[in-house]
């Protein structure tokens, strides 16, 4: 049997920065170590438990965007001063800057674009492919040389659908500015806690595994609302949309690599990962199924 994942000590790390950003208390911290490692401490404020939390759907989101080949931020399972959580570590290589993607919008849709705004206007799909031409691939990206940001930004669609994260808002998204002119990459894509079923008790987990109706209705329930007009529109159309603004190779590209993520690789990965319930490990690998089977059925 696999080793499971460790669960990080940060309670010596120092505090960098208090993270203004979002709706919890979020610190920056620094390992102090050589190298020295700088990461987001997310404790676990709504659910601490192994039925509900934020920091292991984090955890096994992250495990299966590197599966899927995905630029994604590093995430460790972490306790600081007996507090549960997760740290994200820094994206951003050194000397770079993080602007969010409501900022890049704003800049290209001429007006001042609001990440609040309940009707998500002007988050759409052909604004994001405008706003990021002329950016470059995510640092850490392993695939096709010649694929620009939006061309992985339509995996960032695909992995969304695979994990049922509904939470892709402009300020859930970044581009990575250099200290040079001509330095924009997209940004690797981060803060994947609202997957996976993270907010179902178990007792609902086997109630809607057990049942076809309520299985069916659920996966209707993974919608893109956080883009304009698609508050119906399901995650899997909503990414077959997305791949229909690429290219047939790229669209091929992320295709293949969704059929190669089989659902042992799920089981494996879920099964590493501690402080999570049996009936939440069998739910998220259902739910990756799938989703898989729903995207190359399409």
């Amino acid at each position: 049997m696999a080793e499971s994942f460790p669960i990080v000590d940060v309670t010596d790390w120092s505090v960098d920065l208090y993270e203004a950003d979002g709706s919890e208390e979020k610190l920056w911290l620094s390992s102090g170590e050589q190298p020295c490692r700088r990461a987001l401490f997310k404790p676990n404020t709504r659910n601490d438990t192994a039925e509900k939390a934020d920091h292991w759907p984090e955890k096994l989101a992250s495990e299966v965007a590197a599966l899927f080949g995905v630029p994604r931020a590093d995430i460790d399972l972490a306790i600081r001063s007996g507090r549960r959580g997760c740290v994200s570590y820094d994206v951003r290589p050194e000397g770079w800057q993080l602007q969010p993607g409501f900022l890049l919008l704003s800049t290209y849709l001429g007006e001042i674009h609001d990440p609040m705004d309940k009707r998500h206007a002007g988050h759409t799909l052909d604004n994001v492919r405008g706003a990021l031409h002329g950016f470059g691939r995510p640092p850490g990206f392993g695939g096709p040389a010649a694929f620009d940001a939006f061309d992985v930004f339509a995996g960032y669609t695909v992995l969304d659908a695979l994990i049922a994260n509904r939470d892709r808002h402009p300020a859930n998204w970044a581009v990575l500015i250099g200290p040079e002119r001509d330095h924009s990459l997209l940004c690797p894509s981060y803060d994947h806690a609202t997957s996976l079923g993270f907010s179902l008790t178990d007792a609902d987990r086997r109630r809607i595994l057990g049942g076809s109706r309520d299985w069916e209705a659920f996966l209707r329930k993974g919608t893109a609302w956080r883009f304009e007009g698609c508050r119906k529109v399901p995650l899997t159309d909503f990414a077959r949309h997305a791949l229909g603004l690429v290219s047939a190779s790229v669209r091929e590209y992320w295709l293949d690599r969704v059929a190669a993520c089989e659902k042992a690789h799920f089981a494996a990965l879920a099964a590493r990962v501690p402080e999570m319930s049996e009936a939440a490990r069998t739910f998220a690998v259902e739910l990756m199924d799938a989703n898989r089977r729903r995207l190359l059925d399409g």
